[in-house]
């Protein structure tokens, strides 16, 4: 079977939809999967054990602009997807020009979570295979579970990023001391319906010197690390400068920045692609999340700490986790 998937979706979002295309390929390891996603997320993809195929787009924003980009992608790509003939399409990312994209495409058979377009009731599956509240994680793997009738479970999968390993290292100042990475911003700027989600995870660079200050005045022998984007390189310069630390913003690439975290004790982050990376790594983490809609990275070394707005965290807060978290390692 030839199946396509769209993933057209933000770092973090489309590391979630990964455990879902390794539930298709675990259980049917002979399908050829093919994943649309953004370049962004190219350095994922490639030499990606459950991907074997990729077809790069325009990246994701919520504007008309971006819609339009899109459209015109899919007809200077459309011949050559037409022509590969795929059984079923795979909408992941919600999209319904990803939809409509399929439709036009004439795949027989879609799946994704839109009812009456698609055919899958995410609420309504989400009975049959996960207790409790629903995940994020789960709704991708809802859509594969429900289409083909099976129960497999599986995690993200990122391709091999250990081979990165020694050139990273050689970024850690001194591994004796005590490392934290920090992510100070989420993936950009996010315009339409996600704007208010963007006001409501931003942390400010005070709050951030703040929390350095407190942690140095106990923990010394500690060396701080900015990580992020291209675009996070100026306002990431101003806190590197003021607190004399490493900015290493856009100096990697995300499969390389997985090693760099794989090196670090600690990620203190805002909600973003990075903290869905380090789950996928040895490193602890600490993300501030608003309460209303956590998209929680999958991993047993978190601590979540979240109000109504992230700015109503203080860093005395963030300091007692990073406190109680460090008491204990450290023993």
């Amino acid at each position: 079977m030839k199946i396509i998937s769209f993933n057209v979706l933000h770092i973090g979002d489309f590391v979630l939809t990964t455990s879902a295309i390794a539930i298709l390929k675990k259980t049917f390891p002979d399908f050829e999967i093919t994943v649309v996603a953004p370049k962004t997320v190219k350095t994922l993809c490639e030499n990606n054990p459950v991907i074997d195929k990729m077809v790069y787009c325009p990246y994701p924003e919520y504007n008309f602009k971006s819609q339009l980009k899109r459209v015109f992608w899919f007809i200077l790509n459309y011949p050559k997807l037409f022509f590969n003939r795929y059984d079923l399409c795979l909408i992941l990312d919600s999209s319904r020009l990803s939809i409509m994209f399929a439709k036009a495409l004439f795949i027989k058979n879609i799946a994704g979570i839109d009812k009456n377009l698609t055919g899958v009731n995410v609420k309504e599956d989400s009975k049959k295979y996960y207790d409790g509240s629903l995940h994020p994680i789960n709704r991708s793997q809802i859509i594969v579970k429900s289409h083909f009738g099976i129960y497999n479970n599986a995690l993200p999968v990122l391709p091999d990023y250990l081979k990165y390993e020694q050139e990273m290292q050689k970024l850690i100042i001194d591994k004796n001391n005590i490392n934290i990475a920090l992510c100070l911003k989420g993936s950009g700027e996010k315009k339409g319906k996600s704007s208010q989600y963007c006001i409501d995870t931003e942390w400010n660079r005070d709050n951030f010197a703040q929390t350095i200050k407190l942690i140095k005045s106990k923990f010394y022998n500690t060396d701080f690390y900015i990580v992020g984007a291209k675009n996070d390189v100026n306002y990431a310069k101003e806190l590197a400068k003021q607190e004399k630390i490493e900015n290493l913003c856009s100096k990697t690439t995300l499969i390389q920045l997985m090693a760099f975290l794989n090196n670090v004790d600690l990620l203190i982050s805002v909600d973003t692609g990075t903290t869905h990376l380090a789950s996928n790594t040895k490193t602890n983490i600490i993300v501030l999340q608003p309460n209303y809609f956590c998209i929680a990275p999958v991993s047993h070394r978190l601590t979540i700490i979240a109000a109504d707005k992230v700015n109503l965290i203080t860093p005395q807060t963030v300091f007692n986790a990073v406190d109680k978290f460090l008491t204990s390692y450290l023993k």
